[in-house]
């Protein structure tokens, strides 16, 4: 069982709800001693291990944030591979995202045209890759349509067909997206709210 501790979206997608999302964080305010902080620092520093396995954990640190915190709601959601069916017993689908874990090309709402590759000419390289802004349109007009209510994709296939897309004009140059190594960590991920 992968899960994920996750409160509003980062970015300007809101209604976006997959994998790179703000995370739990310790709380300066509150003191080493905290509830809230002893059970991060024991349990969950989302940078060093953003998944949990201990759904009790889980529900304990959402519980601490919407006492102390009640401006940052957080929600716990399940991260499934492929098909596969959550763990914990009671959770609703909320859709695929094409996520590493934690960096998602979902979470701007595939508002890839206004990529800040194609705002600058700072160099060729951008230059050239301005170039490609009809595939950038292209991609963005066929597949944002497609997106959920919750910026997700209901469809398996078509979430495995837009990553396959992000990869082959990632194969256009090397930082496209983002560099090569985490692009290979991005894969079709399921997302479940657990309830």
């Amino acid at each position: 069982m992968k899960l994920l501790i996750c409160n509003g979206p980062k970015y300007d997608a809101s209604n976006y709800r997959g994998t790179d999302r703000l995370f739990p964080v310790y709380q300066e305010q509150l003191g080493e001693n905290h509830p809230l902080n002893s059970i991060l620092i024991k349990n969950y520093i989302w940078w060093e291990k953003p998944f949990i396995n201990d759904l009790r954990i889980a529900h304990e640190i959402v519980k601490l944030y919407s006492e102390y915190l009640p401006k940052e709601p957080m929600e716990i959601i399940e991260i499934t591979s492929r098909d596969e069916a959550p763990v914990t017993v009671n959770t609703r689908f909320l859709g695929y995202d094409l996520s590493s874990g934690a960096f998602s090309l979902l979470s701007s709402g595939l508002d890839i045209a206004n990529n800040t590759i194609l705002d600058s000419t700072a160099d060729e390289r951008l230059i050239q890759l301005r170039r490609l802004e009809p595939i950038f349109r292209l991609m963005k007009s066929y597949f944002q349509p497609l997106l959920n209510q919750n910026g997700l994709f209901d469809d398996y296939d078509v979430a495995l067909f837009c990553l396959e897309t992000f990869q082959a004009t990632q194969s256009l140059d090397d930082n496209m997206w983002e560099n090569n190594e985490l692009m290979a960590l991005v894969t079709v991920l399921g997302i479940w709210l657990v309830l």
